[in-house]
């Protein structure tokens, strides 16, 4: 199965994408800020398939998140995902030069 790293400080978020996702037949890894999600990349890398990250959480935002997947060679080519509530086009400009393969804002229905 792949595995998906799913980064978000939204407790409720973190449970119902979750339970959507395994129900979608993939493992989930959880992190509640930047920092504890890049630790488990990199310690996960060669099973993550996807990386799903918010902006704003503390410690460690997702813009910066994606700068530091980006800034890691092993890591050009791995997709990412940031799931916002932050709609502003300057704001998704950020996240795609951040490095983002795509932007997502909150809420969202699953389908």
């Amino acid at each position: 199965m792949e595995k998906i790293l799913l980064i978000d400080d939204d407790e409720d978020l973190l449970i119902s994408l979750t339970e959507y996702l395994e129900n979608s037949h993939y493992v989930v890894i959880t992190a509640k800020n930047g920092k504890e999600g890049l630790d488990l990349l990199e310690k996960f890398f060669d099973n993550i398939s996807l990386v799903i990250t918010d902006v704003r959480m503390p410690i460690i935002g997702g813009v910066e998140v994606c700068r530091k997947i980006r800034s890691i060679d092993k890591f050009k080519n791995l997709p990412i995902l940031i799931l916002t509530t932050m709609t502003d086009i300057s704001d998704k400009y950020i996240g795609f030069t951040s490095g983002a393969n795509d932007y997502l804002t909150k809420p969202f229905e699953p389908l």
